[in-house]
């Protein structure tokens, strides 16, 4: 790839930016389509963007082992974020009309090494740079490859799950996986209506899948290996997905061995103080059961400072949700698993593979799955 390229596309980076900063002032209170409890979803059409919202993403976390081992060594993160710049249409019929920015961030984690990369796109949604799709053409959600790698981000819709692919050479990592679905969608909350605060005026649509049996390629250093394991995918939109008091907020899943799912989050103000609580238990009969501020705790238990971006991070908690008889302590495979943007000024936060303990009992792991901790430092909370 020639230099001229290289540099061109590195200008598209910077436009981009500052579209983003330009639009979060000039759109702030633009009037976009607000999720409601009476959402009529219909699958698999639903699996594809939604532009009348603000904001959408797809999300999928997982942890992969090779075929010879039993114990998983690698962690993966990658979500494909639109992000809503003008809610209403250009006047310009020409498809170069820039209405979103589509993003994608990659993130993996070696368990066993204790090392952690992060890539990210960013572009605006233009016929040669990233789009999205209608149903039910694929793939979903593209976006080009960083700048020095060829090729697209992007996630697809096989008939069965999902196939997902992207690789950034500078960083030296990159995953193809094909997704299998083996359980029923999880709403995360009535309908997939998910409240962010108590009297539910900001919210979000959002549902799940909990276990979803993944495979294939992981490229990492230079090298290549067939993998396999477990995963988890969120699909959540919103037009407004936190009330005017919250500044960010702390979010798990965890995959129980006893076969239930746990999904919670907090979200808390500035003195970091929770303003709102949510948590979802999938039974192992399949069925959620829902709860909501006072009926779950978070506490947190051990910080980590980032020698980077100088936050201070809870990247251990004791988490209690009496009813489901949960008294866990959550830690993390190890604690620098933060993401640091260099496209987007001052956006970092920690997304990183975790495991659950019974508290008092640091001998056996109970479940394992993902924290994601925003909003603490200077740095601002994903670009919702």
């Amino acid at each position: 790839m020639t230099c001229k390229f290289v540099c061109y596309r590195q200008l598209l980076y910077a436009s981009l930016v500052v579209l983003l900063l330009l639009a979060i002032v000039a759109y702030a209170a633009a009037e976009w389509k607000q999720a409601a409890p009476d959402q009529t979803w219909a699958f698999p059409q639903d699996h594809w963007s939604k532009p009348e919202y603000k904001v959408e993403w797809w999300y999928l976390t997982g942890h992969l082992q090779e075929k010879s081992t039993e114990s998983a060594r690698f962690a993966f993160q990658i979500t494909f974020f639109r992000v809503g710049l003008v809610p209403e249409s250009l006047e310009s019929d020409s498809r170069w009309s820039t209405r979103h920015a589509i993003m994608a961030h990659l993130a993996l984690s070696d368990l066993e090494k204790e090392e952690h990369w992060f890539s990210e796109t960013v572009y605006r949604q233009t016929p040669l740079l990233a789009d999205t799709h209608e149903y039910p053409e694929n793939p979903i959600i593209w976006t080009q490859a960083p700048p020095g790698t060829e090729g697209r981000w992007s996630l697809s819709w096989n008939g069965n799950g999902f196939d997902v692919s992207a690789r950034d050479e500078s960083q030296g990592i990159g995953l193809n996986l094909r997704i299998t679905i083996e359980q029923p969608i999880l709403f995360q909350g009535p309908a997939g209506f998910s409240p962010k605060s108590v009297s539910a005026d900001s919210a979000s649509l959002y549902y799940s899948f909990t276990r979803l049996r993944t495979e294939g390629t992981l490229f990492q250093g230079g090298g290549t290996r067939e993998l396999s394991g477990v995963s988890w995918m969120d699909r959540e939109i919103t037009s407004g997905v936190l009330a005017g008091s919250s500044v960010g907020w702390d979010w798990i899943s965890l995959q129980m061995e006893d076969g239930r799912d746990l999904m919670s989050y907090r979200l808390r103000n500035q003195s970091g103080q929770p303003v709102y609580r949510w948590a979802t238990v999938r039974g192992t009969d399949g069925l959620p059961t829902y709860y909501s501020q006072n009926e779950l705790e978070w506490d947190p238990l051990e910080w980590w400072v980032s020698p980077e971006t100088r936050a201070r991070y809870p990247v251990s908690w004791q988490i209690r949700i009496p009813a489901e008889g949960f008294d866990l302590v959550v830690r993390p495979a190890f604690p620098e698993q933060e993401n640091v943007s260099r496209l987007l000024p001052h956006l970092y936060y920690w997304e990183g593979a975790v495991k659950a303990f019974i508290s008092g009992r640091s001998d056996h792991v109970v479940g394992r799955g993902f924290l994601e901790l925003t909003g603490y430092g200077d740095g601002k909370r994903l670009p919702l």
